[in-house]
């Protein structure tokens, strides 16, 4: 994918809102393909997955509200290599995974941060150190609880910029989608806060023959998020597209987010709700429910 940025630099130019036909003129940018399929009902509500910095050959991904603490790691093909229980952590809503490397050590995020029932006020997220896939269970590195600035949010898109030691969160059911930022270094001021940067108003909203059913309305709202491990990208996942932002190092993520995204439409999955880089800078998108495809989505 190296290959293609300074190709997808030519869409990414300074632009309020993409014109619907960014999707038509994308489409001979990348290639999206089946690469594997979840079946296992141990992991049938998957809602973040995460590249390994440990092992090329996995990926490892988490379970939505309600279920075990646990971290699955699962190969290319989608078969599961092993499952690691997260000690003294609770999924209350797990709803997205990161993966980073910090201080030349492995780590993974995890974003306790949904709030479907909006009676939410505080938001947790867990650090942990990537396990390897035999370990049977991973103590929690450090934690951040977190409350927003502007009173609480449901959020289910979370990333990871080490070099500016940040937490990117992008909220699910504002329109437009807002973006917040808080400190990815351990605070002993609990809870942070996380600071609200602005909206992002370059998702597509769906328009009125797109909505047949009564949750048509809803498929631009964000379900995942990850930054490449270079950092220079950003992609962002909703139920029905997956947008793909160039990022400059001297450049806020907010107005990376404003910019103009190559949007990729994929096959319609039951409920997409994970996305990662992969090492090779491609990207992996599936979804919750059993069989779930694993999608490659690959730049010409």
């Amino acid at each position: 994918m190296k290959k293609a940025w300074p190709l997808l630099l030519l869409l990414i130019i300074s632009c309020r809102q993409p014109n619907r036909q960014d999707v038509q003129n994308g489409n001979s940018l990348y290639s999206c393909r089946q690469v594997g399929e979840i079946t296992s009902n141990k992991i049938s509500e998957v809602s973040g997955i995460a590249r390994s910095n440990r092992d090329p050959n996995i990926f490892w991904s988490l379970n939505d509200s309600g279920n075990e603490p646990c971290l699955y790691a699962i190969a290319e093909d989608g078969e599961i290599a092993a499952a690691v229980k997260v000690t003294d952590a609770e999924n209350f809503d797990w709803e997205d995974l990161a993966s980073f490397v910090y201080h030349d050590r492995p780590y993974l995020l995890i974003a306790d941060a949904g709030n479907n029932t909006e009676y939410r006020e505080q938001f947790v997220l867990y650090i942990v150190k990537e396990p390897m896939p035999d370990d049977q269970s991973v103590a929690i590195a450090w934690t951040i609880r977190f409350v927003y600035e502007d009173g609480a949010r449901d959020c289910e898109a979370a990333a990871v910029d080490v070099a500016a030691e940040k937490i990117l969160l992008l909220s699910k059911r504002d329109v437009p989608a807002v973006l917040y930022e808080l400190s990815l270094v351990p605070s002993p001021s609990q809870p942070q806060i996380a600071v609200k940067r602005g909206p992002v108003d370059t998702i597509l909203q769906p328009t009125a023959d797109e909505i047949h059913t009564s949750l048509d309305r809803f498929h631009a709202q964000p379900t995942g998020m990850d930054i490449s491990a270079d950092g220079s990208a950003i992609a962002v996942l909703t139920y029905r597209r997956l947008y793909i932002y160039q990022h400059a190092a001297s450049d806020s993520w907010l107005s990376t987010l404003r910019g103009k995204p190559v949007i990729v439409e994929f096959p319609v999955l039951h409920q997409a709700e994970a996305v990662c880089f992969s090492q090779d800078s491609s990207v992996r998108i599936t979804s919750e429910g059993t069989p779930a495809p694993i999608m490659e989505i690959d730049f010409n």
